[in-house]
């Protein structure tokens, strides 16, 4: 037992690792905030531009009654109006009807549900809190009693579901530069016989029972668009090819089931230029996210076969998921799928312009870059993805050179990342770096992110990240860029007088 205790914490430890350093990030990115916090409950004139500020050359306006431009994450993308008229005219009812408990009957649930299942061409749809409980019911009903999700290393269900919570084990595989897994490492992956299709989804209590049991590959977890490779979206063809490698296994008697983490799904359809279907349908499930891109304050959708929805509606109950009065939630759903969807190449437009200011670039026309080629959007970028495999992750795969001259990045930058969507990264030399970059910004009204290399895309100590939304004008990423540029400029200036 001591031998077999010991080999399963050998096997564990890659997974171990990434969760503190994950658990790290999350404890910085806690005091970032609250010290961005701290800095904006000052009152704007105890924040106004002073006279030898660097940005005043690059026309830098008074920040004095101006909003702050909040480019942290997508996440903080605000509802605008019409999302929240939505709520006063949501016609909604129990989702549970005390009649009967299994029936759903809101119909402005009902009303969604349909409606996303049909984009992405699947038969059903679930309407959930979070694409992070999406993830969670979707291992449950792929996985059964048995099963093991393979997922790549630096995904978001391997950093932060905390699947070992439910027991279920993660096999961590390299990522590809593309962000894809290798599918030949998959099928090297998949052990045993998959998942036993005679046996039931498992009721709450036998997901959290410990038991020593045999794990067999039930699930391949992707994540289309990648949050820690800059927003880029996976190649259009690898879904197809994905399932093509599901089907043979099939044959073969191996039943391997295919999720997407598909929160930001919505942008790789924009920059392939395809409807959402052409991606989604080749999986098994698919999470897809309301809150972030299309403004909603909050859900998500689930989707699949009829019989795989109805079994996650139940594990969603389960997990205390379910919604009193879901379609006030709903409404605002689908009137930011009304307003939004069709706007999102306007924040891969704005995505490209902050790439090519903080480069000291002209900006690009404003359809340049964003998707002219489906079947691959990474080279259309102006920026690399990756110069080379990162050797943590064993890639052997050259990546898209940058179509910029690195010696055009100021002193401490190490590269400009832009991944084809409204994400851009910015990698510096070191951790001091980047805080005072954050500083700088902060006093000028702008707040960025900011990401801690976790083995994955980002090689440098650190990254500044930021995301122009539908919230943010031209004016308000032209602003950013040229001050973030400013900022690196006279950064580079100090260092090389000291």
């Amino acid at each position: 037992m001591m031998a077999t205790d010991a080999a399963t914490a050998s096997a564990d430890a890659p997974a171990t690792a990434l969760r503190d350093k994950a658990n790290t990030l999350r404890s910085a990115i806690a005091v970032q905030t609250s010290a961005a916090k701290a800095t904006f409950a000052q009152q704007p004139s105890q924040r106004a531009h002073t006279a030898d500020d660097n940005s005043a050359a690059a026309g830098a306006r008074p920040i004095a009654g101006e909003p702050v431009i909040d480019m942290r994450s997508d996440s903080y993308t605000r509802p605008d109006p019409s999302i929240w008229a939505a709520v006063h005219t949501a016609a909604v009812a129990p989702e549970f009807p005390a009649s009967n408990p299994k029936t759903l009957d809101d119909p402005e649930t009902l009303r969604l549900e349909a409606r996303v299942a049909a984009l992405c061409g699947h038969e059903a749809a679930l309407f959930t809190t979070s694409a992070t409980l999406c993830n969670v019911i979707a291992q449950v009903v792929h996985c059964g009693r048995d099963g093991e999700v393979l997922v790549g290393s630096v995904n978001h269900t391997a950093l932060f579901s905390d699947s070992e919570v439910l027991e279920l084990p993660q096999t961590l595989l390299p990522l590809e530069p593309d962000g894809t897994i290798a599918l030949d490492a998959v099928a090297a992956a998949v052990r045993g016989s998959g998942r036993n299709k005679s046996d039931p989804t498992p009721a709450a209590t036998d997901v959290t029972k410990t038991k020593e049991r045999k794990r067999t590959t039930a699930m391949l977890s992707v994540e289309d668009t990648h949050s820690r490779l800059a927003g880029l979206p996976l190649p259009l063809s690898y879904p197809r090819q994905a399932r093509e490698l599901a089907d043979r296994l099939t044959v073969e008697g191996l039943d391997l089931r295919l999720h997407c983490d598909g929160a930001r799904v919505w942008h790789a359809a924009a920059v392939h230029k395809v409807p959402l279907r052409d991606i989604t349908a080749h999986y098994d499930s698919v999470s897809l996210c309301f809150c972030k891109a299309l403004g909603a304050p909050m859900g998500a959708a689930l989707v699949g076969s009829a019989e795989f929805i109805a079994n996650a509606r139940r594990v969603r109950r389960v997990y205390g998921g379910a919604l009193w009065q879901s379609g006030y939630f709903a409404a605002m759903c689908s009137a930011g799928l009304d307003r939004r969807l069709h706007t999102l190449q306007e924040d891969h437009a704005k995505g490209a312009l902050l790439a090519a200011l903080i480069r000291g670039e002209t900006p690009p026309a404003r359809d340049e870059g964003v998707g002219s080629t489906p079947e691959a959007p990474a080279s259309q970028c102006a920026a690399s993805v990756a110069d080379t495999g990162n050797s943590e992750e064993g890639s052997t795969h050259a990546a898209p050179r940058s179509q910029h001259s690195r010696a055009s990045l100021p002193s401490g930058v190490t590269e400009v990342v832009w991944g084809g969507t409204n994400v851009v990264i910015v990698e510096v030399s070191s951790v001091e770096i980047r805080d005072a970059i954050l500083k700088g910004l902060a006093e000028r009204g702008v707040l960025a992110g900011f990401m801690c290399a976790l083995g994955g895309r980002a090689a440098a100590p650190a990254c500044v990240r930021l995301i122009p939304t539908a919230n943010h004008s031209l004016e308000d990423v032209h602003w950013a860029g040229v001050l973030l540029r400013g900022l690196l400029e006279a950064m580079a200036t100090e260092d090389a007088a000291t």
